[in-house]
């Protein structure tokens, strides 16, 4: 059964890092996470561990970092594989987010996000 998690600093930060790495953007422009975006799961059948967050800029981000945070580009969906660090798979394009074909439906059921039917399109 799908478990809902309390994200940690620790799992946090870790998720700022992966984030940062997939973006390419200065770690130092990103101020952490946007408060009330960030879901936390893990899934026992397959041993991974689940997160979706919004990120925000830091008030001396550069205008090319304010502008790849636009548009869906501050949202990510990561994951944890056993034995992996964190990774993110993909950034968010409104309105198809959440995608079910990058989050498991019973995690997103979990979360009470909605399935967008849209996103099995891209």
């Amino acid at each position: 059964m799908v478990q809902n998690l309390v994200i940690t600093n620790t799992v946090r930060e870790a998720l700022v890092a992966a984030f940062v790495s997939f973006k390419n953007v200065p770690a130092q422009q990103i101020a952490g996470t946007q408060s009330g975006t960030t879901y936390y799961a893990f899934v026992p059948s397959t041993g991974t561990y689940w997160a979706l967050a919004s990120f925000l800029p830091t008030s001396s981000a550069s205008l090319q970092t304010d502008v790849s945070l636009q548009d869906g580009g501050s949202m990510g969906i990561f994951d944890e594989q056993p034995g992996e660090g964190w990774k993110m798979l993909a950034q968010g394009v409104e309105p198809f987010w959440p995608s079910r074909t990058a989050i498991p439906s019973a995690v997103l059921t979990l979360w009470g996000l909605s399935d967008v039917p849209a996103c099995s399109q891209y």
